[in-house]
């Protein structure tokens, strides 16, 4: 039912990600056409996040661009982020520290968010800057994440898939 997934969404916006929405950092509800017509003529790295249509509970997403040896446009989008990952790790967490690693290879894919905004910029890990330091600063206060508490995102490729599994240290 539609109505479930909007309200789902909903419950995303004003629990997890309303900083974000305010910010005007979501693109929101976007075609995947529409996700590959914004990208590819965007440089390497850039990436926007917006509403997954694949869960009927609400999640979110980002999908970035790439290019081939040949110049030929790639958009890759992870799987999305429900109600029960966010719980754990803010987006803005997820976004600072998403990277992609195999056997030979480590790399950080997302670097300015649609249009041209730095990464660093807008989700800066600085403690006085960036979106996620207002949310880790929120959840402290509210006894929601002990300080000494830090959360790492690592994202492997298994079966051609991407992904990301929380640990607490």
């Amino acid at each position: 039912n539609a109505w479930i997934w909007i309200d789902g969404i909903l419950g995303l916006i004003k629990t997890y990600l309303v900083n974000l929405w305010h910010d005007g950092h979501i693109m929101g509800f976007v075609s995947n056409n529409k996700i590959h017509q914004l990208l590819q003529e965007k440089q390497a790295g850039t990436f926007l996040l917006h509403f997954s249509e694949s869960h009927k509970d609400g999640a979110i997403t980002f999908s970035w661009v790439d290019y081939d040896p040949q110049m030929n446009p790639h958009v890759y989008t992870p799987e999305p982020y429900t109600k029960k990952e966010l719980e754990t790790t803010p987006l803005p967490h997820i976004i600072q520290h998403y990277h992609l690693e195999s056997k030979w290879d480590y790399r950080v894919p997302l670097v300015n968010l649609y249009p041209d905004k730095p990464k660093d910029t807008v989700f800066g890990c600085n403690k006085s800057q960036g979106i996620i330091a207002r949310i880790l600063q929120a959840q402290t206060e509210e006894n929601l994440l002990p300080q000494s508490q830090i959360y790492i995102h690592v994202f492997h490729r298994q079966d051609g898939k991407m992904r990301g599994s929380p640990h607490t240290p």
